[in-house]
Order: C-alpha cells, then structure tokens, then sequence
C-alpha cells in the first residue's frame, strides 16, 4: 500500500477532546474539524499542551496545516503535521444564535443517530451530528475507578512531575445522556 503524502488544508475546529496521558506520544487529545468543503476530519494524536503558543488553537477557530490520512481506517482519521500549524481567521462567533457558526454546520448536520449510523454502515463514518428534540436526563458523576497505565505514563515523564500529585487523585467520570429521538424540524444546536 503506497503511503499517502501531506497535503495542505484549512480546517475548521469544532471538537477538542481533554488530554491523556499516552505512552506513545506523552499526551496526546483527539480533535475534530471540518474542511472548507464540510468534510468531517478527525486529527490525532495533537500534543495540544505541547504546541507553541501560536498554535494552540481554540474551538471554532480556522486553522491551516498539513494533514494526511493515518492508517486508522476510518475515512476522517487524519495525523497534522504539528510544525505546519498556523493559526488564520479569528474564532467563529457565537453572537446572534451561533449564525457564523451554525451557516457552517447546518449542512453536516443529520436528523437522527439512525441517519449517522446508516452512513457508518456504508462508509465507515464514524463522525456526525444530529439535535435530539429534547435532553431528558444528563448524569456526570465521579466513579471510584482510576486508570493506573495512564497515570505511571506521567510519572517518568519529568515535564509532568508538578502535576503528579493532582493526577494521583484525579477520578475518572461516569457520564450519561437520555434524549429523545423525535427531532425538532427548527432551530440548532
């Protein structure tokens, strides 16, 4: 299989996931974004805390760098080169109902989990959206569990050793979402 070169793209970032800790890469966090053409890319692993300061990008902030496809096979997993990472336009605005943000969105966005999972069945998609007409319940609360590979990963890592203790009680969170499937032909997000 011949490997894919780097190409250079501006991406749209709608998804920053919270870092963890990773034997391979230190620390790494999945980020997901959208191409100028509304394709779905999922980036990883980024170092987030580890980039430069001007590249530490924010949600809905456009980004440009040079990405190729990795050997996950799903068809938006993408690896970034971490040196092209520029920074460009300001972050998408959330003022007047999210309008800069939603006229980006709105055409990526599905009607129901079903809809996404039978794109899945056909591509491999593993990422999309969809508004749920209504929340009914959202539980997040602290579990007893606590990934003990994870935690040794910071503690030879000397960068890390401030943060030692703080990680040694750090709980894992369980969390839950109940929604109703009927979705609300109006409005966004």
């Amino acid at each position: 299989m011949a490997r894919t070169s780097f190409t250079t793209g501006d991406i749209l970032i709608v998804v920053k996931t919270y870092p963890n800790p990773s034997k391979k890469y230190i620390e790494s966090s999945c980020t997901v974004g959208l191409t100028r053409e509304r394709e779905w890319l999922r980036i990883y692993p980024v170092p987030f805390r580890m980039l430069q300061d001007s590249q530490q990008f924010k949600k809905y902030q456009w980004i440009r760098g040079r990405i190729k496809k990795s050997v996950d096979p799903r068809p938006e997993s993408h690896k970034i080169d971490f040196d092209s990472i520029q920074l460009l336009d300001e972050i998408l605005p959330a003022t007047d109902g999210w309008a800069h943000r939603r006229a980006f969105l709105e055409p990526v966005k599905r009607e129901s989990l079903e809809e996404i999972q039978h794109e899945q069945e056909l591509s491999n998609i593993s990422l999309g959206f969809f508004r749920p007409k209504s929340i009914e319940e959202l539980i997040i609360e602290p579990t007893s569990e606590f990934c003990e590979i994870p935690y040794r990963c910071f503690t030879v890592i000397p960068l890390f050793a401030n943060e030692t203790a703080r990680l040694a009680t750090m709980l894992r969170w369980h969390k839950e979402l109940s929604y109703s499937k009927h979705i609300r032909r109006v409005g966004f997000l």
